[in-house]
């Protein structure tokens, strides 16, 4: 068989056909014509999967199964592996392709498959069961049943699962989709990998006392709280009986030690069952309590000290041990919790044990402030001083300038490294300002710019989701070979697959500026970048931006409008006044520099170039002069935006969600998207795909924070939208919306505290923790007012559609920082305290507590008669009522 006969058989001839001449064939021949078969597989393949704007056409094939086929004839595994399932035949029975071609590596191809795709174990199982390969016994065969609801055929594996596989799934754990919580959690009940095994028990055909002793090894392995969550529940559906149950007390308090939550429950309600059988050993109780007793679970730690409480009973003689063990229970983080294990301790009447005493004593200082007085008084010790202790405010970071870059290679270097991330916006625009200053150079110096038309064109082959990179990546290409943003994208992109820039977000203000650049480098021009931020703020400095115009009119006699427009949106507030003194009014540009700087400047003719000038002029009050000239009232082009935080509760029962948005006055129209101070008001146009005027990745956000630096507000209220709270994500891009908070200049105002309320409310936790840095890092500032951030927090909680235990969680962490910020969490929580009788949150009970906590801390009281007038008309009892009770007393005690 030549190359050309096993090409004409892929390419030209039925499945059947071909399967019968490659059959005829011994191995070693087949292989000899492998070469041209994959080459054709490889231009199907890439036909066929390939994201490029310049994909191949595919090759005319007319059996695909005759192609597959011809692989399996003359490939081995290795070349085959990269394809995955995809080289299976579709109708052609696999065992008929193996019987007829007798591959010798089948046994390797197989094992291949079922390791790297486990959910298709069904379409290589026949392989075996037909005796033409060995069964592979990879923990992935595993993770083959577990990749399907219980429904996988038995029959013709029946024996090998009932004597082998399935004690392997108590020892393989599984991961992502492929594991039994996964599978069970989205399948009918009848249909449960759980329900089916507990079936096989009834019916004798799985020995129950393994599956008892067998799910928990299980959880003795510690596999993942989700994971392990299955066994348990195996074993509770399993019923076992008292008796089975004491046969296993070892156990069951074995697992008390288990780093997983949900397990140590589970262990420690068998343990409870037991005692109140009356078969638990008090030695054995005694000697594994311990575990339980140290738990962060709050009622894990209660079950516990409720078991030594009934041990006491039992045994006398043991007070004083099991007091020691109830003061264990002092660690626990919950107030409740620590008075409960002192409550045992009075009871016992082992206080004055002196191993009772010296392990109280050790937890003098950790203990709530209100319960410090009471342990003090049991060990004999003076309480811990408490009231406010005073911190400075902490110094902000100084600001950092920006410095161009100083050479061609610097120039060349840096473009390069942006092309590769673009997450830092500071690093964006000095290569931008690299290319002002050296592009033209760089052109003119042979093929200096060929690493930079490689790699742009390779990342335009392949357009991720960065809109920043991919302008970047057309600026770079545009820069090698002469042309405009505009072209490269057009030419690389046909109108059928074109991946246009967005003409609705902030992207567009960057290639329409980015494009004045590359006029002047085609023109050989040499020059600094007007728009280049001058320090780490991201804004540019009155006297910069006055000595690059004069640079700028010294070389060429003319200002580019669009780069000076966004050089104005970024104009810092210092310094104008001497600037001012310096600037001309002979151009169009001049005149709007002078007007943003504080001249008396009547607009001229350019809309972008004056509502640049009149956003840098920070206005408060609406210009009649550029109202005329955009020929519209139009939110931040002449006309400031009114900006309203709204909050809705939606409903679909059993389940209910929160919207939140910002309202804008005027209302926003496509016009907006015209000036960078307007763009931001422009709707999101689907919130659930991350699409905003800022874009929906982390680069594109970040670099839309330095388009307005000096009035974030605008920016800050595209973040409220763009957060899906519900949402966990690997790198999340709405970090980025609080990345400007850290800035030294930075002040918060009601859309940064709609932000910070609502991404405290966020399931990420990357999200959560670096909102709380962000407040941290304001109140030890003092750039942030406690008052102003309860408002949106209220806003938010009242709706009943978030989990308020998110925000209190938060505020303890911000607590815990030093004295400032907890008198600052003091302050907000109080604020928030303006709850109607229908609006209270389920978890108002720790909610107070920690508030009253607090106030015992710091010697203080509950100060904002709002508050206590909330705290007066709550309704409810239990924890709620006790620690409203006690925050009515200590306010009524001043």
């Amino acid at each position: 068989m030549t190359e050309d006969d096993a090409l004409e058989l892929a390419q030209s001839t039925t499945a059947k056909s071909a399967l019968a001449r490659f059959a005829a064939v011994d191995e070693a021949t087949r292989r000899k014509a492998a070469k041209p078969v994959l080459a054709l597989w490889t231009a199907h393949w890439q036909a066929r999967f390939s994201t490029s704007a310049k994909a191949p056409k595919p090759p005319k094939i007319r059996d695909m199964d005759a192609l597959r086929i011809a692989l399996f004839a003359t490939a081995t595994p290795s070349e085959l592996k990269p394809y995955g399932f995809h080289v299976l035949p579709e109708e052609i029975a696999l065992t008929d392709v193996i019987a007829a071609l007798k591959p010798s590596w089948i046994d390797r191809f197989v094992a291949n498959m079922v390791e790297d795709w486990p959910h298709l174990v069904q379409r290589v199982a026949p392989v075996w069961r037909a005796g033409l390969c060995a069964r592979p016994e990879s923990d992935s065969l595993i993770l083959g049943y577990y990749s399907h609801i219980s429904g996988v055929p038995l029959s013709q594996d029946e024996a090998a699962f009932l004597t082998h596989d399935i004690w392997r799934f108590f020892e393989v754990e599984g991961s992502g989709e492929f594991s039994l919580a996964a599978v069970d959690k989205y399948s009918p009940a009848d249909a449960q990998w759980g329900t089916v095994i507990v079936k096989l028990s009834v019916e004798g055909k799985l020995d129950r006392n393994r599956l008892l002793d067998a799910s928990l090894d299980a959880l003795e392995r510690d596999f993942s709280q989700f994971r392990a969550g299955w066994y348990s529940r195996l074993h509770t559906a399993l019923e076992p009986t008292l008796e089975e149950q004491a046969a296993r007390t070892t156990r069951y308090l074995h697992l008390l030690a288990s780093p997983i939550p949900p397990t140590v429950s589970f262990a420690l309600k068998a343990v409870k069952a037991l005692d109140k059988a009356g078969k638990m050993p008090t030695d054995a109780l005694l000697g594994g309590i311990s575990p339980a007793l140290q738990a962060r679970q709050k009622s894990t730690v209660t079950t516990a000290l409720q078991l030594l409480a009934g041990a006491a009973k039992r045994a006398p003689d043991r007070a004083a041990e099991i007091a020691r063990l109830a003061a264990t229970a002092l660690i626990s983080e919950t107030p409740d919790v620590q008075s409960k294990a002192l409550d045992l301790v009075d009871r016992l009447g082992a206080a004055h044990d002196p191993e009772v005493t010296a392990t109280l004593a050790a937890h003098l200082g950790a203990v709530a402030p209100s319960l410090q007085p009471r342990l003090a008084a049991m060990v004999g010790e003076t309480a811990p001083e408490t009231g406010p202790v005073e911190n400075p405010p902490e110094a902000a970071a100084p600001l950092s300038p920006v410095l161009p870059v100083e050479s061609m290679d610097a120039a060349i270097s840096l473009f390069l490294e942006v092309l590769e991330s673009c997450r830092d916006p500071i690093a964006v625009e000095r290569a931008v300002d690299g290319i002002a200053r050296f592009g033209a150079e760089a052109c003119a110096a042979g093929d200096k710019l060929s690493p930079v038309a490689k790699r742009s064109n390779q990342l335009l082959d392949r357009p991720g989701d960065v809109e920043l990179k991919l302008v970047l990546a057309a600026t770079g290409a545009a820069w090698a070979d002469g042309s405009t943003i505009a072209e490269t994208l057009s030419q690389r992109f046909p109108p059928d697959t074109h991946r246009s820039i967005a003409k609705d977000n902030t992207a567009q203000i960057f290639v329409e500026r980015t494009e004045d650049v590359l006029t002047w480098v085609r023109e050989g021009r040499s020059q600094p970048l007007l728009s280049l931020p001058s320090d780490d703020t991201g804004q540019v400095a009155a006297t910069d931006l006055v000595d690059r115009a004069e640079t700028c009119l010294a070389t060429d006699g003319t200002l580019p409008h669009r780069d000076l427009a966004l050089a104005l949106t970024r104009l810092a507030p210092a310094g104008r006044e001497a600037a001012l003194a310096r600037i001309g009014t002979g151009s169009e540009a001049e005149r709007a520099i002078a007007f943003a700087l504080g001249g008396d400047v009547t607009p001229d003719e350019d809309p972008a170039l004056w509502v640049a000038a009149w956003a840098a002029a920070m206005p408060d009050t609406p210009h009649k002069g550029i109202v005329r000239l955009v020929r519209a009232s139009m939110a931040g082009a002449g006309t400031p935006a009114e900006l309203t935080l709204r909050a809705e509760r939606q409903e679909n029962p059993p389940y209910a969600w929160c919207v939140a948005g910002v309202d804008v006055i005027p209302k926003p129209v496509p016009g907006n998207a015209r000036f960078a101070s307007s763009v931001f008001h422009l709707p999101a146009f689907n919130r659930y795909l991350s699409a905003s005027p800022c874009g929906g990745t982390f680069e594109d956000i970040a670099w839309a924070s330095i388009l307005w630096p000096a009035r974030m507000e605008p920016f800050f209220s595209c973040a409220i939208p763009a957060m899906d709270t519900d949402q966990k994500l690997t790198d999340h891009h709405c970090r980025a919306y609080l990345e400007p908070l850290f800035r030294p200049t930075m002040s918060c105002g009601p859309m940064a505290c709609g932000m910070l309320a609502f991404y405290l409310a966020s399931a990420d936790p990357s999200v959560t923790s670096l909102a709380v840095d962000a407040i941290a890092t304001l109140v030890g500032q003092g750039r942030l007012c406690a008052e102003d951030l309860a408002d949106p927090v209220w806003q938010f909680a009242a709706l009943g559609a978030l989990p308020f235990g998110r925000w209190i969680r938060a505020f303890r962490d911000i607590a815990a920082i030093s004295p400032v910020h907890a008198g600052f969490v003091r302050h907000l929580m109080a604020g928030v305290l303006r709850f109607g009788g229908e609006e209270v949150p389920r978890e108002m009970g720790a909610y107070l507590e920690l508030l009253f906590e607090l106030h015992c801390a710091a010697g203080t009281r509950l100060d904002t008669p709002a508050a206590v007038a909330c705290l007066k008309r709550l309704p409810g009892g239990g924890k709620t009522r006790t620690f409203a009770k006690k925050l009515i007393a200590l306010a009524e005690a001043g």
